[in-house]
């Protein structure tokens, strides 16, 4: 634990302003919304985030059905970053009693959008009444970061273009961010299948891989100032840059250091499972096993916690290897919420980011976290609100 003396500190110019461009179906800009009555926006590593709006009545003709919004952020003297785009899937109107009108808009990320539960897997275009087989044309082998990216394509096959020819199938591009690697190479299979949820059942397999465990995150991210030309990245271990304790250069979240405001720590029990029952089955008949991490099982007499898998693989060795995974999610998770606080010596969006692992200091002890959500409201004055993770645990 590193001991510091409390100093008062110069923040950064930090003052944050928000660019909203409102754009029509098609990607094209429409209007700059910079008279927005109020905008709030979160962003999520597992992408559960969205965008709500509350924009002049005078601008409801100009809303067009699958609108898109543009989001950029000035931090200071800093040029303007884009943060993301989002798609507008509900647009309610309202009239008070007294004639008073309103106009707000919602919708999820652009990630959130593609990877959804409206569109479905299906490998080729069948005739009508064809016969659909369950297994080819939907199986894929290959690195799990890889066969996602090949359902993404799959679920993006039919029909995509409008009357104008825009089409978003066209400006997907697919690939893997730089230098993250591969995840496990697996057979995967899906047919007729929500696309978000074959997502989330790789990433699932990533992390029960026997051979090497790891996280998988995917984004969709835009490439230029076009929303309808973007990338399908899979990201593997981290989505964002590692700034925790062993790096050259840590960020600290810090009451001490003025980096960080109210803290809410929360270090649940609750799901806890220590000890695992794994069925499988082998030669026909269904057996059972156990694994335990008997360190976390014997910490006090009530500590013993069970759970239960069902595992694919036919031998008592596989078995118990396939269902470390559970043993490993049903550890306690520390989750801190916090407000990001300006100083000088970091401001969020400029010196850390959203998937970045930084370091937390609060109740006397120090640790790695992830942000893994964001949730911005855009005052003024601005402010955000973190969610971390506690990172390698």
């Amino acid at each position: 634990m590193m001991h510091r003396a409390n100093r008062p500190l110069t923040p950064y110019p930090s003052d944050v302003q928000h660019d909203v461009y409102l754009c029509d179906g098609r990607g094209y800009r429409q209007a700059l919304l910079n008279d927005y009555v109020s905008l709030s926006y979160s962003l999520s590593t597992k992408d559960t985030g969205g965008i709500t709006m509350e924009l002049p009545p005078s601008m409801a003709t100009k809303v067009k059905d699958y609108a898109l919004l543009e989001v950029w952020r000035h931090i200071g003297e800093r040029e303007p970053v884009f943060v993301d785009a989002f798609v507008i899937v509900n647009r309610p109107q309202g009239q008070g009693g007294k004639g008073t009108r309103f106009l707000s808009l919602s919708g999820p990320t652009l990630t959130g959008y593609v990877v959804s539960g409206q569109r479905v897997v299906q490998a080729v275009s069948l005739p009508s009444a064809a016969a659909v087989s369950v297994s080819a044309p939907s199986q894929r082998l290959g690195s799990l970061d890889d066969v996602l990216k090949d359902f993404v394509s799959d679920a993006m096959t039919e029909w995509d273009d409008d009357s104008q020819g825009r089409s978003l199938t066209s400006g997907l591009r697919l690939s893997i961010a730089a230098d993250q690697g591969q995840a496990e190479r697996r057979v995967v299979t899906a047919s007729l299948t929500p696309i978000t949820s074959v997502a989330s059942d790789i990433l699932a397999k990533s992390e029960q891989s026997t051979y090497v465990p790891r996280k998988l995150y995917y984004r969709v991210r835009v490439t230029g100032f076009d929303p309808l030309t973007c990338t399908f990245e899979t990201l593997v271990d981290r989505y964002g840059a590692y700034r925790g304790l062993t790096s050259s250069k840590p960020v600290m979240l810090s009451q001490d250091l003025g980096t960080a405001g109210a803290m809410d720590i929360e270090h649940d029990l609750t799901s806890e499972a220590n000890s695992i029952l794994v069925k499988y089955t082998a030669s026909s008949v269904t057996k059972l096993t156990r694994i335990t991490d008997t360190t976390r099982a014997k910490a006090a007499p009530y500590a013993f916690r069970e759970g239960f898998y069902s595992a694919t693989a036919t031998t008592k060795t596989q078995a118990e290897a396939e269902a470390q995974y559970r043993l490993r999610a049903g550890k306690p998770r520390r989750m801190t919420r916090t407000t990001a606080v300006s100083s000088a010596v970091l401001r969020y969006g400029v010196d850390y980011h959203l998937g970045d692992v930084v370091v937390v200091e609060a109740l006397g002890r120090q640790w790695d976290a992830e942000v893994v959500a964001e949730s911005v409201s855009a005052g003024p004055p601005a402010s955000v609100q973190l969610r971390l993770d506690e990172w390698g645990v």
